[in-house]
């Protein structure tokens, strides 16, 4: 039954929003603007908060998107791409519109996609079902590709300027989330891949330090560079375009033209062709370090000392004690980009036995069979555990190194001021959990797939096409988002922090619920450190 029209309109600091109730009882109130479009003299500048409107503006259809254009032929998530000028905009769902003494917790998702593509506007990442748990969902959008990350020589514009279109959407959050039924006191900020590497970030930044009150990381790619780095990607592009690498150089250039000229900068990195190679690349380092960023993910967070947003990079400041008081869940899928190497599969699986590979490129035999024990689906495909070499360099040991330097930051004493009396300060907890179920149409569990189980959204049609399965486990879903809503609400979820004997949570078990108690990554975390001493 449809609620009176009355309660969908609310009262935002800046206006007057109509939204649309569904028959659930969730509210949407959509692409409501959080900052001034950023055109003409605030391209490439810092984000500025929306000025106000009169009358009611109408939220009930999504607004314009960052992303003009989908990020490759068949994207793992439905992101849509709206045109305008105003993309700056956020969409809330809530179940208590106005209703402020309702003080529900609330879910501030930030969207993955390589800081270049996605969208917060997919079906999969409607909150409908965060609603009816009672929590409120807000999904936010930021600027991408050189528009959000983009160095500008000699000139005013920051160069995170898509972490700064999020920090301002979060202060939109703190100030406004009440008057829709938001408690801004308990405000989650929660991401996937990029949107993850996000999440991290903010934890890090000085700038967002209380603007959040839990956070969640699901496949954190921070991709942080040095700003050398970011110097180097933009005289690439600029020497494309024809251009000075000045404010008005970009601002000379179209965005279809910027677009197109970043077209292939991510392409420089190339994985060898061979597999023992590859191996020997994993394992020395060569794949995916640090300095090597800017030309597999050209685009992405910048930190430098000169910098107020990300003075130092994420493991550094992590180290510091950054974010040590906000409580963490973290965790990655468990074979994430493994699936990037199929296209070798063919010709590596008639050459190379897996076992032989890893040998030869130096691996002693028990770790050997004790990788495969772990991973018996890749015991058959050379190209599936090299990639999961891959996935181990790229996603599982940059995610545990965060979770360890939580552990072992550094954090000075606590003094009350009334009393003079000095303590250690208390450092929240850290969970760590593996998502292992392995979609049918890959047969693994691979990047994203956890997505729409965290959403609950498994009925959504694009899940049917990627899994290849109209018939996930749906206990699996209500079980994971059990987890997230009580982390959500209370800042624990239902299993020990990593703290606490260093076991978290792997969904996608054989047990009935899909979940069981464990240590995620155990195995090959501890294989891949034996190779780095050997």
């Amino acid at each position: 039954m449809m609620h009176q029209a009355t309660r969908e309109v609310v009262q935002t600091r800046a206006g007057s929003v109509r939204g649309v109730c569904r028959a659930s009882g969730s509210y949407a109130y959509l692409g409501i603007p959080f900052a001034e479009p950023p055109v003409g003299e605030l391209r490439f500048m810092a984000p500025v908060a929306a000025a106000g409107w009169e009358g009611v503006l109408d939220a009930t259809e999504y607004g314009p998107t960052p992303q003009r254009r989908l990020v490759g032929p068949d994207p793992w998530i439905p992101e849509p791409t709206y045109p305008g000028d105003g993309t700056l905009v956020l969409n809330v769902f809530t179940p208590a519109p106005g209703n402020a003494r309702a003080s529900l917790p609330v879910l501030v998702w930030i969207h993955g996609g390589g800081y270049e593509g996605g969208s917060p506007s997919g079906s999969w990442y409607d909150g409908q079902s965060f609603n009816e748990r009672n929590v409120i969902v807000v999904t936010i959008s930021y600027r991408l590709g050189f528009d959000g990350f983009g160095y500008v020589e000699g000139s005013d514009a920051p160069v995170n300027r898509g972490l700064l279109d999020q920090n301002l959407a979060l202060r939109w959050v703190h100030e406004n989330i009440a008057e829709f039924g938001g408690d801004p006191r308990r405000v989650t900020i929660a991401g996937q891949s990029a949107g993850a590497g996000s999440v991290l970030c903010h934890l890090a930044s000085p700038l967002s330090e209380g603007l959040f009150s839990r956070a969640i990381a699901q496949s954190p790619a921070t991709g942080d560079r040095p700003l050398a780095q970011a110097r180097m990607i933009a005289a690439k592009l600029s020497h494309r375009l024809g251009i000075t690498a000045a404010l008005e150089g970009w601002r000379s250039a179209s965005e279809e033209q910027i677009l197109d000229a970043s077209e292939g900068l991510g392409q420089e990195f190339a994985l060898p062709d061979d597999p023992v190679t590859f191996a020997d690349s994993v394992l020395d380092g060569a794949v995916f370090p640090r300095d090597r960023w800017a030309s597999a993910m050209p685009f992405g967070p910048v930190f430098d000392r000169s910098d107020p947003f990300l003075p130092d990079s994420v493991m550094a400041a992590t180290y510091g004690g950054a974010g040590y008081n906000v409580p963490l869940l973290i965790g990655c899928t468990r074979h994430e980009y493994t699936g990037l190497t199929a296209p070798m599969a063919s010709e590596w699986n008639r050459k190379y036995e897996p076992r032989a590979v890893l040998a030869k490129a130096g691996f002693p035999k028990l770790v050997a069979w004790a990788m495969l024990r772990e991973f018996p689906e890749l015991a058959v495909d050379t190209s599936k555990v090299l990639g999961q070499l891959l996935t181990a360099a790229a996603f599982h040991l940059p995610m545990i190194n965060i979770v360890q330097a939580r552990a072992s930051a550094r954090v000075a004493a606590v003094c009350d001021i009334e009393t003079g009396v000095t303590a250690p300060a208390i450092k929240a907890g850290t969970w760590v959990y593996e998502f292992a179920w392995q979609k049918p149409s890959t047969g693994l569990a691979d990047h994203c797939v956890e997505v729409p189980f965290v959403f609950n959204c498994l009925r959504d049609e694009h899940v049917t096409k990627v899994f290849g399965t109209d018939n996930p486990p749906r206990a699996l879903a209500a079980a994971i988002q059990t987890d997230w809503v009580r982390f959500i609400s209370s800042g624990t979820p239902s299993f020990p922090s990593w703290r606490e004997g260093e076991r978290g949570r792997i969904y996608g078990s054989e047990s009935h619920s899909g979940v069981k108690s464990a240590r995620p990554f155990q195995i090959e975390v501890n294989t891949m450190r034996l190779m780095r001493e050997l």
